[in-house]
This record gives C-alpha cells, structure tokens and sequence, in this order.
C-alpha cells in the first residue's frame, strides 16, 4: 500500500482507538498527539526557513503562531484532571490561532495540494478531531452525557468504518485515481468532528 494512504489507514486506527478508550488511555493518547502533532510543527517551520523572498515573509506570521503551538504542546503531563483540562484549554487556542494563520497563507498560495502545505492541512484536520474526542472525555467525566455520548459514538465508528472501506477500496486503484482522496477523507474527518461538537452546544 503507498505511504499516503498507510498514514491514512494508521490516522483512522487511531481514530477508532479513541472512540473506546478508557480516561487513563485519554491522558496517554493527548500526550502521544502532542508530540506526533509537535514533529508536524517543527516540519512546517523547517519548510518556512527553506522559503525565499516574499513567499518567506508572507509565511513569517504563521511561523511565529507555529512556535507559540509548539511551547504549548512541549508542556509537561497533567498530573489532575484539572491540570489537564487547562493544559487542553491552552493547547485548543495556541491551535485555533495558528490553523487561523495556516488557513490565510495557504488562500494566498498558488499550490497548496502537494508538499509541507498538503501535510499540514492534513495534519491540522485529524489533530482537530482527536482533540475534539478527548474533550469529549473529558466532558464525560465531568457531567451526565453518558446515553448521548453512546448514540454519538456508535455513528462514529460507523463512519470511521466506512472511511476505512474507501481507504482499503483507493489502494487497489492506480494512483492517478487518487485525487480529491485527501479532500474526501478530510470532509469525513470534519462531519465526524461536528457530531462530536453537538453534544456541547
């Protein structure tokens, strides 16, 4: 199977991990997110310092947001639901502020699809939603959503399911089959992360 979608495959393994995990295996997968989507940062700010000339300057906005995210995923482990919840809190808006300046560049730029932009994107769209689960747990643990967390997540791994067959499906075609597949799994991402917001709203 190409690289692209093993990634994709592992991403949506991990995805169905965190739907059944316990609030000790909540704790180690936010920590294990941290670093995977901390190596995405330092990647992204080493592909800035290669830029040149005013591509380099547009880009100087989004590697300082980019350094800010990264202190925020190098903090310690929470020891206390508490410490956790604020650390989450802290992670969430260095996070929102940056994927805010990601998104203004990569309106700006003329190819985006392909190379550390690509991955970004890519990288921005998972990271969003395992976070959005582990609040999720968090909220669990906190208050009464038990019954509507078990409808939320049984149509979770429905889809989860079902965008694994597309994976599997998409590995047997030849690559040039491939485009809009990224699109396609990030749009899958994105309905599953509004499903999980309902129960806040």
């Amino acid at each position: 199977m190409n690289k692209f979608l093993e990634d994709w495959m592992k991403e949506l393994d991990e995805l169905t991990f965190s739907l059944d995990m316990k609030d000790s295996e909540a704790t180690e997968l936010f920590e294990k997110q941290k670093a995977t989507f901390r190596k995405k940062v330092q990647q992204a700010k080493g592909a800035i310092n290669e830029m040149e000339g005013s591509a380099k300057e547009k880009a100087m906005g989004l590697k300082a947001e980019l350094e800010h995210l990264e202190v925020q995923l190098a903090l310690g482990k929470a020891e206390t639901r508490d410490a956790l919840a604020e650390q989450k809190k802290k992670v969430d808006e260095a996070f929102q502020q940056t994927e805010t300046k990601f998104n203004q560049l990569k309106a700006e730029s003329e190819s985006t699809a392909e190379g550390w932009m690509g991955e970004m994107d890519t990288a921005f769209t998972t990271f969003r939603t395992k976070m959005d689960l582990f609040r999720l747990h968090l909220h669990l643990g906190a208050a009464d959503a038990k019954d509507d967390f078990k409808e939320i997540q049984a149509s979770l791994r429905s889809k989860v399911n079902e965008m694994k067959q597309k994976a599997e499906a998409k590995s047997e075609e030849s690559e040039d089959k491939w485009e809009g597949f990224a699109d396609e799994m990030k749009e899958g991402y994105s309905h599953m992360t509004q499903a999980v917001r309902k129960l806040f709203s």
